[in-house]
């Protein structure tokens, strides 16, 4: 089985007595490609490392709603993201993930802040016609709001831990972007979630991981970190799901990974 994940933290410390053993492991089953995803400049400068040292890894660049009020100069960061897309142009395939989430706080101040941060992320998509990738919580009609203020989304992009119903879904494809599924479309409770995978077409749809977190169903009881190649179960479930056979949806999932970053095959 062919595998991308379009979304890791592998920098996080869950991966540091072992990560180079753990890429190695996710190679042998199957995992040709890994996007690190940054959430606040510390955590992208160790994504565009791991891209460096490895020509199955790529990064993303970003700053995590969720810290969105605690970044002292915005602009400042913005603009070190600007910098590092244009000295690597081949290893930052996007920005992100940004967005809101109201999920944790709710207050006003936050809002606005994680409002101006999403509309930083996305003026560098549009300057360097790369993916935005979106974390969403709590606030799916606020951020297609704050999208559609935006305007033209020609740049693509992923919503990223997609688990809502089909409403939000089928807006969310009417707007270009791709939905980013992975360990929460194994889990009993997530039927919404998997009748919008079935409705959604197998074009738009891309897997991830979101590792260290959400552990397919099946892996839930022996581990609570993520891998890549645990992205079988998420691929299989696909498949199920959308009455497809297996090798059909594993291809079809690899290249809307390599569509969704401008990658060549």
């Amino acid at each position: 089985m062919r595998i991308a994940d379009t979304h890791a933290h592998l920098y996080f410390p869950a991966f540091d007595k072992d990560r180079e053993a753990v890429l190695e492991r996710n190679r042998e089953r199957g995992v040709g490609l890994q996007v690190q995803i940054g959430c606040n400049q510390e955590s992208s400068e160790k994504a565009l490392k791991l891209a460096q040292d490895h020509a199955d890894i790529f990064c993303v660049l970003g700053i995590h709603p969720c810290d969105a009020d605690k970044v002292e100069n915005l602009e400042a960061t913005l603009a070190y993201f600007e910098k590092q897309a244009e000295q690597y142009p081949d290893l930052v395939v996007g920005f992100g993930e940004t967005g809101l989430d109201l999920y944790h706080r709710d207050t006003p101040e936050l809002l606005e802040a994680q409002k101006k941060s999403l509309r930083g992320h996305l003026e560098l998509c549009k300057q360097f016609d790369k993916p935005v990738v979106l974390h969403t919580r709590n606030s799916a009609e606020k951020t297609l709001e704050e999208l559609d203020e935006f305007g033209k989304l020609d740049f693509g992009g992923v919503w990223h831990c997609f688990c809502e119903n089909w409403s939000v879904a089928k807006q969310v494809l009417d707007r270009g972007l791709y939905l980013g599924v992975g360990g929460i479309l194994t889990y009993p409770k997530a039927e919404e979630t998997r009748n919008a995978i079935k409705l959604a077409p197998l074009s738009r749809i891309v897997t991830e991981t979101d590792l260290p977190f959400l552990v397919p169903q099946s892996r839930r009881k022996e581990t609570k970190r993520n891998e890549s190649y645990f992205l079988e179960e998420v691929i299989e479930v696909i498949a199920e799901i959308k009455g497809e056979k297996l090798e059909k949806v594993e291809q079809a999932l690899w290249d809307n990974a390599h569509a969704l970053f401008k990658l060549t095959q």
